[in-house]
């Protein structure tokens, strides 16, 4: 009995350690193409080309943390106690409180900016944090460090998704380089 007891506890304790190892996902969007997936919390995301979203199989009981490389667009369910965060190799967080936001981090780009459709969300850089409204971006500069909030269209910022793309006013080095991504 004493030693079924013993075994028992040691094979507990081995599961216990093993499903608390996290494991993750990585889905990477090919050049050209636009990828759309289901987080574990039932979020979508749309990755544009050559982006790439990293995840845990199963979220923490604190918070829902993914990280982003290059563009993704995020439809997220409202979730008080475990809130939604889109992480970036530059160290900003874009915190989300239910809502329908896009977050471009190309590591090639000097920026990386948040756009928000619908909802609110935190842009939180080492240095500031800021909320955003509806139809509002927020644009943090690598090399100045400074973030700035401005007021957008959302068919520019937001199209991609839906395999349009939209330019106004925009100057041709950054629609020739949107376009060789497609």
């Amino acid at each position: 009995l004493l030693i079924s007891s013993v075994l028992f506890s040691y094979l507990y304790v081995k599961q216990k350690e093993q499903i608390e190892q996290v494991a993750y996902t990585q889905v990477s969007s090919a050049p050209g193409t636009i990828t759309r997936l289901v987080l574990p919390d039932k979020s979508v995301a749309w990755l544009n080309s050559g982006s790439t979203l990293s995840y845990p199989a199963v979220f923490s009981k604190k918070a829902r943390e993914v990280k982003l490389s290059g563009e993704g667009y995020f439809e997220v369910e409202s979730d008080p106690e475990h809130p939604f965060y889109v992480n970036t190799d530059d160290g900003i967080k874009v915190m989300a409180y239910g809502t329908k936001f896009n977050v471009n981090a190309y590591d090639d780009e000097p920026y990386i900016e948040a756009v928000l459709e619908k909802g609110k969300i935190d842009f939180i850089s080492p240095e500031k944090t800021v909320r955003l409204e509806p139809e509002r971006q927020a644009v943090f500069d690598k090399n100045t460090r400074e973030i700035t909030v401005s007021h957008i269209s959302l068919d520019e910022k937001t199209g991609w998704k839906d395999g349009r793309l939209v330019f106004r006013n925009t100057p041709l080095d950054v629609v020739l380089k949107k376009l060789s991504k497609r």
